[in-house]
């Protein structure tokens, strides 16, 4: 089973078109994964307690 144990941030980048010029900013940020877990529960999605099994909680 793939977990998300260990998982602490999230990662995304934008891209910026701007005069014909195409740029990426990559971004690393710290992750709430008790936050995550929360919004996971109230959002209704389809088999969350699966998903919440994924990640590690404190």
């Amino acid at each position: 089973m793939t977990s998300n144990h260990h998982v602490h941030w999230a990662e995304y980048g934008t891209l910026n078109l701007e005069s014909g010029r195409l740029s990426i900013d990559l971004r690393h940020i710290p992750l709430d994964v008790t936050a995550v877990l929360h919004a996971g529960a109230r959002s209704g999605m389809p088999h969350v307690e699966w998903w919440m099994q994924k990640w590690e909680t404190n």
